[in-house]
């Protein structure tokens, strides 16, 4: 996906005191050239923040060239990166640019850049170290003059080195950009905005007492799915508002639909087999755990008490979290612990299923 942003405006939404860090490091670095990893769970506006960096930088003349690492097999991942050439391999009927060269002299964005398989992350590694990459089946080496911002919901800290390289985590995050989960000040701006858009594009008719009293209902309610899932109910207001009805009554009446559509009852539903890394499930769930039993905690002494452990145990676990003492009940801590239930939720029906019996 490629667009082309001329328009030096912030469109990132900052009201919560963490989403205006946030902004304000992302103003800070976006003159800069240097590689950059913005961390935070799904739907709070990551690639959003990345495309302001671009169009506030020096770069915004060139192309702001976007890749979800996720949605490639390890077999098309070197081609769409870099490229190839007629005949590197079966299919391969002529020359094809790879992202690399088509953001020269602008930006590439690597989202859920922890997907990227360990073979690709040492060629990007050697990109971001030279500036050179070999197209797939060439003999000769190519430049280009990239800026890489990338992009995870995951810890890739407690991913080195098993899945994720070392030496490419800290060539990434010179400076990381921590977004939090959104909090009700964040989304009852980001939903005002939205709906204000969504009227505009269709021609909706609003006013602004509704306006502030959808915004507040949205803020009351929680978005597992983010800016995305909360973008869908406010389509889904205008679209099934009475206006013989409050604000409040057409609120709950697609709110209701939306959950009753998007959140089925497992328990109605046949008990599938297991599939998926069994082993990441359970360091997920005793992530989750450790990090929401931390939370109610006063510090390292309380939380071993609480989990049977020994402190020394407690400061490893920290440690391989990429966290403090002091970090046990901060934005960093939750930030991680919305990333361990959001890695969960592929596995939510398997063990909702289990406890229905």
């Amino acid at each position: 996906m490629t667009t082309d942003r001329s328009e030096k405006k912030w469109g990132f939404k900052a009201v919560s005191k963490g989403r205006k860090r946030a902004l304000e490091l992302a103003q800070k670095i976006s003159q800069s050239n240097c590689a950059t990893l913005i961390i935070g769970p799904t739907g709070v506006g990551k690639e959003v923040l990345a495309q302001d960096i671009h169009a506030n930088s020096a770069r915004v003349t060139g192309r702001f060239v976007a890749l979800n690492c996720a949605a490639l097999t390890p077999a098309l991942f070197e081609s769409e990166l870099f490229g190839h050439q007629r005949g590197a391999y079966t299919g391969a009927v002529g020359r094809k640019l790879g992202l690399v060269e088509l953001a020269d002299q602008g930006t590439l964005f690597l989202d859920e850049v922890g997907e990227m398989p360990l073979e690709m992350q040492t060629k990007l590694l050697r990109f971001l170290s030279l500036g050179t990459f070999w197209p797939l089946g060439s003999t000769e080496e190519r430049k280009a003059d990239v800026r890489v911002i990338a992009a995870t919901n995951r810890d890739l800290r407690a991913m080195v080195p098993s899945s994720f390289r070392e030496d490419l985590f800290y060539r990434l995050g010179v400076l990381p950009i921590v977004l939090p989960a959104l909090t009700p000040e964040d989304t009852q701006q980001i939903c005002e905005d939205l709906a204000r858009e969504i009227a505009r594009q269709r021609g909706y008719s609003t006013s602004r007492r509704e306006l502030g009293a959808l915004s507040r209902l949205a803020s009351k309610a929680t978005w597992p799915g983010g800016v995305r899932e909360l973008r869908s109910a406010v389509e889904r207001y205008f679209l099934l508002r009475d206006h013989a009805r409050s604000v409040k009554e057409n609120w709950q009446v697609s709110y209701d639909i939306g959950s009753a559509e998007l959140n089925p009852r497992t328990s109605s539903m046949p008990r599938r087999p297991l599939t998926g890394d069994v082993p990441d499930l359970l360091r997920q769930i005793d992530d989750v755990v450790f990090l929401e039993v931390a939370r109610q905690t006063s510090g390292v002494r309380e939380l071993a008490q609480r989990l049977d452990r020994t402190p020394q145990a407690v400061y490893d676990r920290l440690r391989k979290l990429g966290l403090r003492p002091d970090d046990l009940r901060g934005e960093r801590a939750i930030s991680l612990l919305n990333g361990a239930r959001e890695a969960l939720a592929p596995y939510q029906p398997w063990i909702q299923a289990v406890l229905n019996g």
